[in-house]
């Protein structure tokens, strides 16, 4: 009697068991879908009035060279300012690669779709007529106006060990027309910021020489 009496408690025990299992599994969160999306910085082609300048009678040979950036800049995470002294970063709109590497790829493929104007040379026996160093201050959207931000120091310098300072810029563009949400729209906008820039370098380098 009593090994049947332990048995039913013993089986009682088990049901409590898998209801407590079934009760747990119940109330597990449902997987939530990733709504992250990535972007990528892209090339532009010059503007009309670039197009209409008179080219060189060969292109100019240029390194180019991205340096350090605000720390806050740096990294995946697009940025937001929504306010002078307050940014956002927006979790769910993220770049592709780190935004420092995104602006030194563009702007190499900016200037080779300007190349009748300037190419861009990496090897270190070519022969270069100037040094760009580019030096990024902003790059995100701005929600009180409504613009896409792109800000940077231009440096132009002659090649060779006794290098000269022949043209700087403190370069900043508002491009217009981003509604605060559309972070696709964002990184377009950011991009036609960055051929802007492209088209005042070339410019910036035809004053260098004279």
């Amino acid at each position: 009697m009593k090994t049947h009496v332990g048995s039913v408690v013993l089986v009682f025990i088990g049901l409590l068991g898998l209801l407590g299992l079934t009760a747990g599994c119940s109330v597990l969160p449902e997987v939530q879908p990733d709504l992250t999306r990535y972007y990528v910085l892209t090339p532009v082609a010059p503007a009309p009035a670039a197009e209409a300048a008179p080219a060189p009678e060969r292109p100019r040979r240029i390194s180019l060279r991205v340096t350090d950036m605000p720390a806050f800049l740096r990294g995946q995470l697009m940025k937001v300012r929504v306010a002078d002294n307050e940014v956002r970063f927006v979790d769910e709109a993220r770049w592709a690669e780190p935004l420092e590497s995104g602006l030194a790829r563009v702007m190499r493929n900016n200037f080779d779709l300007r190349a009748t104007a300037v190419r861009v040379v990496s090897r270190a026996d070519e022969d270069r007529d100037f040094a760009v160093v580019l030096a990024f201050q902003d790059c995100e959207g701005v929600v009180q106006t409504g613009a896409a931000r792109l800000a940077a120091r231009v440096d132009v310098y002659t090649s060779g060990v006794d290098a000269k300072l022949r043209a700087e810029e403190e370069f900043s563009i508002d491009v217009p027309g981003w509604d605060g949400r559309d972070y696709r729209a964002l990184a377009a906008k950011l991009s036609e910021a960055a051929g802007a820039l492209s088209d005042r370098v070339v410019t910036l380098l035809s004053e260098a020489e004279k």
